[in-house]
């Protein structure tokens, strides 16, 4: 009896061989999925060293927003798709399709409300109505 207990022949010893086996095992496993893992990152990595940012896609339209100010950054109006040029890679483009329209902005409006801005807040008001009433003018339009 002694000998077997030595040995690891009782069934304390061969549960712990048993769930140390499962332990190894996972491990392994554990492992060779990491290697895997770094094998095929390594592959995908090797394809793409020429320029790893390119991308290939096609489309039917491609949508350009353009504000125009003159020199002293006033805004210029009353253009048209012959004062445009689009050019993609160094080929002039052909405009398809030109409008001229409004597009929709979100205005968010954080005010100081803190005890130091007390003696501002007067001002502070009247420039945040004097710009809404501004901004709903020109939605009126």
């Amino acid at each position: 009896m002694r000998a077997a207990r030595l040995f690891g022949a009782g069934s304390r010893a061969k549960q712990s061989w048993a769930s140390m086996n499962r332990c190894l095992a996972a491990i392994v496993f554990i492992i060779s999925l990491t290697i895997v893992a770094r094998a095929r990152t390594d592959a995908q990595s090797h394809s793409r060293e020429g320029n790893p940012y390119t991308i290939d896609v096609s489309v039917d339209m491609v949508v350009l927003h353009a504000t125009v100010q003159n020199s002293r950054g006033v805004l210029v109006s009353g253009i048209g798709q012959d004062d445009f040029e689009v050019y993609e890679d160094g080929v002039l483009q052909q405009i398809k399709y030109f409008s001229q329209e409004d597009i929709p902005v979100t205005v968010g409006l954080v005010v100081d409300n803190s005890g130091s801005m007390r003696p501002k807040r007067r001002e502070v008001i009247t420039a945040a109505l004097l710009l809404i009433h501004d901004l709903s003018g020109e939605i009126s339009k």
